[in-house]
């Protein structure tokens, strides 16, 4: 009980500063706008935990009418993906090996 008390406002504080952080790679976000007259608005990220768990956060705005009608976000603790070596060139053109966190990829089928 003390771990959601202590630290699930914790999560929900970082994954809501974190929403336009593309320094962990690229985000596709389609939309330029959401019809605020009936939409379901959908956030996903997940948060590096610990050596065992990521925490994936599902941050929803509901529209109706032009209104924001409620807003929530859901966690929801995974296992974490591990790490693994990967390549990459610095910003001097140089190439370099670093050991990088695995990321789950995001799939959403919209009914």
């Amino acid at each position: 009980m003390k771990f959601y008390k202590v630290v699930v406002p914790i999560m929900a504080a970082l994954a809501l500063s974190a929403c336009s952080d593309t320094s962990t790679g690229p985000v596709q976000d389609l939309a330029q706008a959401v019809d605020k007259e009936g939409a379901v608005e959908l956030s996903l990220q997940t948060i590096h935990l610990d050596n065992a768990r990521d925490v994936m956060a599902a941050h929803y705005k509901i529209w109706a009418k032009g209104n924001l009608i409620k807003e929530f976000t859901k966690y929801d603790t995974l296992p974490r993906l591990g790490k693994s070596m990967t390549e990459y060139a610095d910003e001097n053109g140089d190439t370099k090996v670093a050991d990088m966190d695995l990321d789950y990829e995001f799939y959403v089928t919209v009914k």
